[in-house]
């Protein structure tokens, strides 16, 4: 392939960036149209005014193009799809595969750790204000409608995280145009994206989600144990400070009470009453001998 001479990437993003440099080419010959074509009424000036960064035998092979019969044709019936297109999209330059990540990771959203969104929480995320309204009635009254039907689906057994969201979407939106599938940006095959959306829930995802679901409770189990193992901690700190505080306590009294015997006691009266004999295990013959 000849662009593998001017790009390294694995084979198996061919698709993915043949697709890519496709939609920027078509982009970029829009700009070059608007700028440089349109202005414009005669093939003389347009030639005439060929951008810089375009060859002149290419630039003219472009103007010949745009001025054909059949591209006019063609070019008029995009320009009217485009009025009947009444729900305009609120993501930006961000692409749809980046809103994706964002509803995943978002920590508030309601559905299991890891699993991909569905094309009604991107379409809800890309057609709305930053105050969280629809970008219009319409669009309002799509969401209302996804929302009705996957609340029918869920009272019903199902997921609105199941294939399910596909057919809902589907049947409020209409059916997707060959080659392209909405709310997946244009870098999306939807062959390849079908048969991942059919597989979601099969027995591979499904011990995924045992799996996670297992972490979730042995995380909980954990936290659990963390503010018990806490709660003794402080227990035994409040132990350890009444213990304290009682010693304290006593060491207090015991210097009161000495206190008390220098004041009423002599010295010596209290040296005598209170010191212990050194040696108090003395034997009866050496006693007697200190009587004598």
């Amino acid at each position: 392939m000849e662009i593998k001479q001017h790009f390294d990437f694995p084979d198996e993003c061919n698709k993915y960036v043949l697709k890519q440099l496709n939609a920027a080419w078509k982009d970029e010959k829009a700009d070059l149209k608007r700028e440089y074509f349109i202005p414009f009424a005669t093939r003389e000036d347009r030639i005439a005014n060929r951008p810089d960064k375009v060859p002149e035998d290419q630039w003219t092979v472009l103007v010949e193009y745009w001025e054909n019969p059949k591209t006019l044709e063609k070019a008029g019936k995009n320009i009217l799809n485009r009025k009947r297109h009444k729900i305009m999209h609120t993501g930006g330059s961000k692409s749809f595969m980046k809103h994706a990540v964002e509803i995943e990771e978002d920590p508030e959203r309601d559905a299991p750790l890891g699993t991909p969104a569905t094309r009604l929480e991107i379409f809800r995320k890309t057609h709305t204000r930053k105050d969280k309204t629809p970008i219009n009635e319409l669009a309002k009254e799509k969401m209302d409608q996804m929302k009705e039907l996957a609340d029918k689906a869920t009272e019903e057994g199902s997921s609105m995280y199941s294939t399910e969201d596909d057919d809902i979407f589907t049947q409020v939106m209409g059916p997707d145009s060959r080659g392209r599938k909405r709310c997946f940006g244009r870098a999306t095959f939807p062959r390849e994206l079908s048969n991942a959306t059919s597989n979601r829930d099969n027995a591979e995802v499904r011990s995924l989600k045992e799996k996670i679901v297992d972490l979730q409770e042995e995380l909980k189990n954990t936290k659990e144990e963390l503010k018990n193992t806490q709660e003794q901690f402080s227990d035994l700190k409040s132990n350890t400070n009444a213990l304290q505080d009682s010693l304290k306590a006593t060491m207090d009294e015991l210097a009161m009470m000495r206190g008390y015997f220098r004041l009423f006691l002599p010295d010596g009266h209290l040296s005598q009453h209170t010191q212990v004999p050194r040696n108090s295990t003395s034997s009866p013959s050496s006693a007697t001998h200190s009587n004598h």
